[in-house]
């Protein structure tokens, strides 16, 4: 969109004063989503883990090593049964062969005080150790969930919390990093109160909640609401603030809620009992299991109205992003498609459930290649004559068909 000027008569000015005033308005949105992207957690914070270590005593190293690697294969997993198979009890074993770096650091706490913890990162060949043995694979590609997180503080007024520097939202995001899980806030600005009123939040009004999520265009929201309790002088720590939080967590999804039961004494122990509940949940949707056997398989994605040769390099940088797809590589091009060959080690259903999910580089359905469609007609492929009705899905002769809809 673009704030121009059109000459007809009196109204140029009024429409563009219009198309200006729009024009600000979604680049206020997009600035405005992009710094609220503030737990946003980044694809390479799968391979570091991080833990909190006594001293920096070489004897206690080891341990903390294999303990920040338990951390990351639970991260690409998305279990922690990884850690009690085969592989897992292999790879924690070999946690040196796998390092790539340690370092120790002194992290501030919500309450002033200062945690050692050591962070070591491990080398990317972990993914395709996890991806070639078949055990559970977590995607890359993760989408966040959209976090609506409430105070009710002792006075009683309510507040959406979106300061990362707030007592309550350190530990939370501490939680959603240890098990690879990215978060957004929202904006929490004068479109989102206009939807949903912190009063609305605080009693679940469900259809406020999913009217003010959907702006985001995220499948998912994680709500939160704390009650912010006085702790009695005679049982206050002095060194801890005089206040303590009780929780209480929904899940919601594709209009389905689920209550997130907290457990544990500490904001630590609840939070990461909160986030691991909502880690399973997307894990039972969008990760994989990798059929032993299955890589070194060429698969053919046939990708139509590409368009442009912006769009091309585009469409290979999406696609080598893509932790469904190995090694895809271009066979050939026209004007307006691109055939692909890659590996796909979880299926071609699976990676269809990203794609759509992803809605960038969309399935065409009816399904092209199924016994009914009509017979393949494109200048990469050649004009199918019948003759290799037999071939299975994402063969040569019958790729399976995609639309690129741009970034």
């Amino acid at each position: 969109m673009m704030c121009k000027l059109r000459h007809s008569g009196g109204f140029s000015r009024l429409r563009l004063v219009r198309g200006c005033r729009l024009l600000l308005t979604w680049v206020g949105f997009a600035v405005g989503l992009l710094l609220s992207v503030g737990l946003w957690a980044k694809p390479a914070d799968y391979l570091i883990g991080r833990v909190p270590v006594d001293s920096q005593d070489p004897a206690l190293r080891d341990a903390a090593i294999r303990q920040a690697l338990s951390q990351v294969l639970v991260k690409l997993s998305g279990t922690e049964a990884v850690l009690t198979e085969a592989l897992g009890r292999q790879l924690l074993a070999q946690s040196a062969r796998y390092m790539r770096q340690f370092r120790y650091l002194s992290l501030a706490t919500p309450d002033g005080d200062k945690t050692n913890w050591l962070e070591a990162s491990f080398d990317a060949r972990l993914i395709a150790t996890l991806q070639d043995s078949g055990a559970s694979f977590w995607p890359l590609q993760r989408q966040p969930v959209l976090v609506w997180l409430l105070e009710r503080s002792v006075s009683g007024s309510l507040r959406v919390i979106v300061d990362r520097q707030h007592p309550l939202l350190q530990p939370l995001e501490q939680a959603a990093w240890m098990r690879g899980l990215p978060l957004l806030l929202p904006l929490n600005d004068f479109d989102d109160k206009m939807v949903l009123s912190e009063q609305a939040l605080w009693a679940l009004d469900k259809v406020a909640i999913g009217q003010a999520t959907a702006r985001y265009e995220l499948p998912a929201a994680l709500i939160i609401l704390a009650s912010e309790h006085a702790i009695p002088a005679p049982l206050a720590d002095p060194q801890l603030p005089g206040s303590s939080w009780q929780l209480k967590s929904y899940y919601w999804e594709a209009e389905r809620w689920e209550g997130l039961p907290t457990q544990g004494n500490s904001l630590d122990a609840q939070f990461l009992s909160v986030i691991s509940k909502v880690v399973a949940a997307q894990v039972s949707r969008t990760a994989w299991s990798v059929p032993v056997g299955s890589l070194g398989k060429p698969h053919y994605l046939l990708i139509q109205d590409v368009g442009r040769f912006a769009s091309y390099e585009a469409v290979m940088q999406y696609l080598s992003r893509n932790s469904n797809l190995r090694n895809p590589q271009l066979v050939s091009a026209t004007d307006n498609s691109l055939l692909i060959e890659a590996e796909l080690p979880s299926g071609i259903e699976s990676l269809n459930s990203v794609l759509t999910r992803d809605n960038l580089l969309v399935p065409q359905f009816p399904d092209p290649l199924s016994p009914t469609a009509v017979p393949l007609q494109d200048p990469l492929v050649g004009e199918s004559n019948g003759a290799g009705e037999s071939n299975p899905q994402g063969s040569r002769d019958k790729p399976a068909l995609y639309r690129w809809q741009g970034l």
